[in-house]
This record gives structure tokens, sequence and C-alpha cells, in this order.
């Protein structure tokens, strides 16, 4: 029976080795373990996040040009038979005024602003021929006849970049002579800008019929053709802000 005591004494300090020792609960766990409350492991620090800088668009750089008059010519040119001899007549003015934008960043939105030409102010080499050019052809001694007016609304041929190089380029949209607005087409040559000034020249072929211009009747004048020229010289200086 002695033996038999002390197999079993020696089985239970057997189990007892065996079994793996832990710590005694805190005061916090213990109170949280009678309420019944059981603690959740502390979570995972989270992972730090990437946040992404996204890049600032370009803020685009606008110059803008203003038409210097003093610098700055318009003028048309029609053809005649003038006492029986082919002739060329030509009226200019200096009193033409407007703006140019050119985008330095996307020269693609470039834009041209309104140009006027003072009609009142065309002079040829007649003082009569002035006159009648005024009283019964432009009719601009009528107020809203007084400008010649083009309203640009697409300018195509700008390179992507904007250089010293010439430029040639091609203005649309409308016209205004004599009070009546049609499409026109200037075609601009060598368009240059450089150290804070543009210069080009920009001419369009124009109808008069489109325009309701009619030639007075003068016998020593004759063969006057339906199509002219508008013709502008520019130079514009940088506007200063």
């Amino acid at each position: 029976m002695y033996r038999i005591a002390g197999v079993v004494m020696c089985l239970a300090i057997s189990m007892a080795g065996a079994m793996p020792l832990r710590a005694a609960p805190s005061k916090e766990q213990a109170a949280k373990a009678k309420s019944g409350k059981v603690m959740a492991a502390p979570a995972k620090e989270k992972a730090a996040s990437v946040v992404k800088v996204s890049k600032k668009p370009t803020s685009p750089v606008v110059t803008q040009y203003g038409i210097n008059a003093q610098s700055s010519q318009a003028s048309f040119e029609i053809d005649e038979v003038l006492r029986g001899s082919p002739f060329t007549v030509v009226g200019t003015t200096k009193d033409v005024t407007g703006t140019i934008s050119v985008d330095m960043t996307t020269p693609e939105k470039s834009s041209v602003g309104i140009i006027k030409i003072d009609a009142r102010t065309l002079k040829t080499d007649s003082p009569q021929r002035d006159g009648a050019i005024g009283r019964f052809i432009l009719h601009s001694s009528d107020s809203g006849n007084q400008y010649i007016i083009f309203a640009a609304k697409k300018v195509s041929g700008l390179p992507k970049v904007i250089s010293k190089a010439p430029m040639n380029l091609t203005l649309t949209g409308d016209l205004t002579i004599s009070g009546k607005t049609k499409p026109a087409t200037f075609e601009a040559k060598s368009v240059t800008i450089t150290n804070g000034s543009m210069k080009g020249m920009a001419q369009a072929k124009i109808k008069r019929s489109d325009y309701g211009l009619f030639i007075p009747s003068i016998p020593f004048v004759a063969d006057v053709p339906d199509e002219f020229t508008i013709k502008i010289d520019l130079t514009a200086a940088q506007v200063k802000k």
C-alpha cells in the first residue's frame, strides 16, 4: 500500500513540473476578470500613411501688347483706271487701336483683341477722293460707321514655343465695314516678339459687294474691281502691369 501511495505522489510531482507556470495577474487584470471584462490586446501601430504631394499646375504667363498708333498704320488698296491709265488708290491712317495677348506658357491660347480703324481719318493722294470715300462709299460721317472693326475669333499657326523667330499666322474672325459684318481672314506675316515689342503685317482680301461699298459714277474713273485689300502694319508695345 505504501508502495502505491509513493507511485501516485511521483506521478503528481512529474505532472506539476510539465505544466507551464503562469505569472500572477495584476490588480487591474484581476479587477477586470472579476467584472467579466476581458482586456483587449494592444493594437498594432498603424503603418505611417504615405502622403502624395501633387504638383501645382503651372500658372500661365500671359503678356499683353497694345498697338502703338504712332508706329503703326492701317491702309486699303484698290485698283482703278483713272483717265485711261491703270492706277492704284492707297488710303492710310495711323488711327488704329487694339491689343494682343500672348500666352508664353501655352502659345495656342494666345488671342487678338478688337482692332479698330478710324475710317474718318483715311487719307489718299486727293482730298476730293477722301471726301467722296467718306460721304458716298464708307458713310463714315455716321456714328455707327466711323470705325472699321475686326474681331478675331481664332489665331492659327502659333508655334509650340514662342521665340524671336518670325511667325506667319492666320487670323479668322468678323470684319465690320460701314455697319455691315462679314467673316474675314487676315494673313499675318513676319510677326516677331523681341525686347517687349511686337511687330508684323496682316492683310485681307475683301469684296466691296459684301459690305455694300459702291463706287459712284465718275466720268474719268473706270474699271474699279470688286476686290480690294485691307492691310495693317503694326508695332505693339508690352503693356506694363
